[in-house]
């Protein structure tokens, strides 16, 4: 938007037509002719509905979203904004760049998991190193590179993070995702 204060100048100031206007800028004759004919209050302003929330509200759920990344934006809005919706929370926190995510679940060991892995660690005793290099276990199945940058707290949490310590949480009731159902 830019070119519409040059049009302003060119026009107003200098008396030069729409058409050399638009010749000078490189846009359509109509182009320069709709914002010539939109100046004033009309060209600055928006129509529409105004905003709910401000800017430092936007920045309070932003800033609340990041120091606990586990508030849903439901939580957010009751804490934080209870005149608007939770759609406008969610919106929000994404025009700052925040993805809605659902902590990864790692479930608990049980007493019969601790069991299988004895047996486990029991039957490959004899193992030697070139052999555990051919294993690859489930914690390790992504690589995490520690920088200043590795955490999104907050709403948003990055997929390669998913299964970090700080953006998950514990559970009992998905102890079966192990590869074998514990018992009950």
């Amino acid at each position: 938007m830019d070119f519409r204060h040059a049009i302003y100048h060119l026009f107003e100031e200098k008396r030069i037509s729409e058409r050399k206007i638009a010749q000078i800028l490189g846009l359509s004759p109509s182009t320069v002719h709709y914002w010539i004919t939109r100046q004033g209050e009309s060209a600055t302003t928006k129509s529409g509905r105004p905003r709910v929330t401000d800017a430092d509200t936007d920045q309070a759920l932003y800033n609340a979203s990041r120091k606990d990344p586990f508030l849903s934006a439901v939580d957010l809005q009751k804490e934080l904004t209870p005149t608007c919706s939770v759609d406008t929370v969610r919106s929000r926190l994404k025009q700052q760049g925040l993805k809605c995510r659902t902590p990864a679940r790692k479930p608990f060991l049980t007493q019969y998991h601790r069991q299988m892995r004895y047996v486990f660690a029991h039957a490959h005793l004899h193992w030697s190193v070139p052999e555990w290099h051919r294993v690859v276990f489930s914690d390790e199945k992504s690589c995490i590179r520690p920088c200043s940058t590795y955490l999104q707290p907050g709403y948003m949490q990055q997929h390669r993070f998913r299964y970090w310590p700080p953006c998950r949480t514990e559970s009992v009731r998905h102890a079966a995702l192990c590869g074998y159902a514990a018992p009950r």
